[in-house]
């Protein structure tokens, strides 16, 4: 009897564990697809941040060029000319083809304005004061006040916003109002443009003398006007993404409303996104993940709230619910199984326990899977996390960690005062890797220079990676970690030591700008902006070395603001010449060559000095078009000489960094040759020491392959880069050029004297003609003589004069008198 009620036990066993069985299994299914879902999730949150960090970053973009721009009226206290607007935005405009206008609004009284339309028509025929009514231009209303486009470029499509009063426009008018009354920039929503499109404007406020006065009632008494960029949302919005890829990706719709509420009246830029192909069978739609999904997310630009919207239709990540339905099927298998053992088992059965281990084994197997995939969710966070707050290519902070740590910092030092300084860091001639080895080998230098910064700082520091060769750090000072320069010296000495890379060895060398709170700035964007400026600095006085910012770099900052786009002009308008220094021969004391030298015959600012705008030139990459033509222009007008009868003359002309490791130099001057008919050997190339010095394996390539032109090669500024013997014998070189500085004093001076002494030693015994340049006096130039010294240049003979004027030296037959002397000294 007692047999029967075990079997009836048994069964109610079998079924409990069933029922059991099921529920566990689909708790641990929802849970696995609560997890595939929070994966999705977490997949669309990173689509969503990516777009929108890139949209911010080009809008920041556009704010920054309205800034720039209106810095040109403030530096010139307003009095700007219609020529020098036009110079100044001509590459902007090149640069950003989405800007449908540059403009400056001018706030004109009433009383004022038959005076101002009087002089513009003296100026422009036909000109007269117009507004926009229901979406047509009639003439301007009489008002107290108007608001004027007196400034537009390019004029060319812009035609109707000339002369445009924009002060019945509601946006235009708030978006000002907003300016004056904060001194800071402001956007307005969209509007329909005179132009015929819509668009937006970014306006900065212009204020009497080009200040900012301190309170409210001033700015407003103050206020003059306005200058603005005109852009059309649409083209901007689509190349930002487009530039980072971000359009047409399948399933992934995107919006961007110039408003926080979106609408179809603020709808500036959409993007569908290509469809994705619908799921056909049941199967798998069954096992598709619900991953249709819509976001938005809001975002500032210039004080105006604007929405970014990602919606994703059904099928766009790919993702199937394989996890759960894994974990769903093997638990009803194995509460089956287990129901099916306590049956067997009441039916006496033995062959039951090795199908227990089995199913038991399936049951752990499933957890595991549910274990690893918290830990993988865990780990995705983790990634996403970082990505948002490090350099993808460093694992530095990046710009967004960057700010937020400078925030805090300034937080702290507010409460316990002690000083933050601000390192804007720049890699001295850094591109030319890019351009001689590639992307590969920059982003591999790149790394190891993040490598060196982090080891050269200390551990409460901050190393952050901006772009490109672009890093900042963040010293704070501490009670038991004062600031000083030594610092500074420490971390640039950890990016001297060589760099190997792709079996290349390199020498760099960095520019280091430096500010520092409270004294340069309360809040993060200014301390990093003049950090940025004294970088420059520090590049102008000859890069290697580090600037703390002062209040006058902002003015030098303004100015290279302005040349840089006046010098992309330069060619164009024919407004380079080259002047020549004569180089002269000792022992005949006549004049065998000459070093052409460019100048820049500025239409407003006259002459402008070299060093003024051929540092500028370097980092624009101007330098590459404005060297082709002083090698073409030189190498012409000596071949003119040669034709005139003036001797067989050579030139020397200076290669600049970027142009020797150009790819087809060797191709360019080859051609130049061909079309002037210049000899190749009446031609030298200069090259600086440390140029060759950055790649030397490359650089003896490159030197093979223009000595195989036949021209001649000269090392300038000798002894004071990378000297070294053993990569000096290896260089086709044919001249070694004294350094000016070694010259200055050799009549006063033994180390310099000793040390020319021993340069013009080491060139004869490698068989080098020796130049001396920078020779001033009578003792310098006796000096150099009795040591053997083969020509010299300087201002004891000559200056650099124009090519009329060298042509005259040339022909009165201008020399030293050296000939006596020589052979009184059993020289000669």
């Amino acid at each position: 009897m007692r047999r029967p009620r075990n079997k009836v036990f048994i069964a109610r066993a079998a079924a409990l564990m069933l029922l059991l069985g099921l529920c566990i299994t689909a708790l641990l299914s929802a849970g696995m697809r609560q997890l595939e879902q929070d994966k999705l999730n977490l997949e669309f949150e990173r689509r969503i941040a990516t777009r929108l960090a890139a949209v911010r970053r080009g809008v920041d973009g556009m704010l920054q060029l309205a800034r720039v721009m209106n810095q040109l009226f403030v530096a010139n206290h307003g009095e700007v000319t219609r020529e020098q607007f036009r110079s100044f935005t001509l590459p902007l405009l090149h640069d950003y083809p989405f800007v449908q206008a540059v403009n400056r609004h001018l706030l004109l009284a009433d009383a004022d304005r038959g005076a101002f339309v009087a002089g513009m028509q003296s100026q422009f025929p036909g000109y007269r004061l117009r507004e926009m009514r229901a979406g047509i231009l009639v003439p301007a209303t009489d008002k107290p006040v108007h608001d004027v486009v007196d400034f537009v470029e390019p004029m060319a499509g812009n035609e109707s916003a000339f002369g445009l009063d924009v002060s019945n426009n509601t946006e235009v008018a708030k978006a000002l109002q907003l300016a004056v009354d904060s001194g800071d920039i402001a956007a307005t929503g969209l509007v329909q443009l005179a132009q015929g499109r819509r668009g937006f404007l970014v306006i900065v406020p212009l204020y009497r003398n080009g200040s900012t006065p301190d309170d409210l009632a001033q700015r407003r008494a103050d206020a003059i006007g306005d200058t603005a960029v005109v852009l059309k949302a649409e083209a901007m919005v689509h190349k930002i993404l487009a530039s980072s890829s971000l359009l047409d990706v399948p399933g992934l719709g995107l919006r961007v409303y110039a408003s926080a509420q979106p609408s179809p009246a603020t709808l500036a830029f959409e993007d569908p996104g290509p469809a994705v192909r619908a799921t056909r069978t049941m199967l798998a739609r069954l096992l598709a993940a619900d991953d249709s999904r819509s976001d938005l997310r809001v975002f500032d630009v210039a004080g105006k709230q604007w929405t970014l919207e990602v919606t994703a239709q059904q099928g766009w990540s790919g993702v199937w619910y394989a996890g759960s339905l894994i974990v769903l099927g093997a638990g009803v298998l194995v509460s089956l199984a287990m129901a099916a053992y306590l049956q067997m088992l009441a039916m006496g059965s033995r062959r039951v326990h090795r199908l227990v281990a089995q199913r038991t084994s399936e049951l752990q197997i499933a957890n595991t899977l549910l274990l690893e995939d918290n830990a993988a969710r865990r780990q995705a966070e983790s990634a996403l996390k970082a990505q948002t707050h490090h350099d993808p290519l460093t694992g530095l902070a990046n710009r967004t960690l960057l700010r937020d740590r400078l925030a805090q910092l300034i937080a702290q030092a507010t409460r316990l005062p002690h000083p933050i300084w601000v390192l804007f860091v720049d890699l001295d001639r850094f591109k030319f890797v890019n351009d001689t080895l590639g992307h590969m080998a920059g982003d591999e230098l790149l790394k190891k220079v993040a490598a060196r910064l982090t080891d050269a700082v200390r551990d409460t520091d901050t190393v952050a990676r901006l772009g490109g060769d672009e890093f900042v750090l963040l010293l704070p000072e501490t009670h038991d970690l004062l600031l000083s320069t030594a610092s500074v010296q420490r971390i640039m000495a950890s990016l001297v030591q060589p760099l190997m890379i792709e079996n290349h060895e390199f020498f760099l060398t960095c520019s280091v700008g430096i500010s520092a709170f409270p004294e340069d700035g309360t809040d993060v964007e200014t301390l990093i902006k003049h950090a940025d400026i004294a970088m420059y600095r520090a590049k102008d006085s000859g890069r290697n070395n580090f600037q703390f910012y002062t209040a006058e770099m902002n003015a030098q900052a303004l100015e290279r603001l302005r040349l840089e786009g006046d010098l992309r002009m330069a060619i164009e308008r024919e407004e380079f010449l080259l002047h020549y220094q004569p180089q002269v021969d000792l022992r005949s004391g006549r004049i065998v060559g000459m070093e052409a030298l460019v100048r820049w015959q500025h239409p407003q600012l006259g002459m402008v000095a070299p060093g003024r705008f051929i540092g500028l030139a370097e980092e624009t990459g101007l330098i590459v078009p404005i060297g082709t033509w002083v090698l073409r222009a030189a190498c012409t007008q000596v071949k003119a000489w040669h034709m005139a009868g003036l001797g067989l003359l050579r030139v020397s002309v200076n290669l600049s960094a970027r142009q020797f490791y150009q790819r087809d130099l060797a191709f360019v001057i080859g051609n130049i040759l061909t079309d002037t008919g210049l000899p190749p050997q009446y031609l030298e190339l200069e090259l600086t020491e440390s140029m060759v010095m950055t790649d030397v394996e490359h650089a003896v390539g490159i030197l093979r392959d223009l000595k195989a032109l036949g021209v001649q090669m000269s090392i300038d500024d000798f002894g004071t880069g990378y000297s070294s013997l053993a990569y000096l014998k290896r260089f086709p070189i044919d001249v070694l050029k004294i350094d000016q500085s070694f010259v200055r004093d050799i009549s006063i001076d033994p180390d310099d004297a000793a040390i020319v002494t021993s340069i013009i030693s080491l060139a004869h015994n490698l068989r080098l003609n020796v130049i001396a340049e920078g020779v001033e006096t009578q003792a310098q130039l006796d000096f150099l003589r009795r040591r053997g010294c083969d020509e010299i240049q300087g201002y004891f003979f000559s200056r650099p004069v124009a090519a009329e004027a060298f042509a005259q030296l040339v022909g009165e037959g201008k020399s030293l008198e050296v000939e006596l002397e020589l052979e009184e000294e059993g020289l000669v």
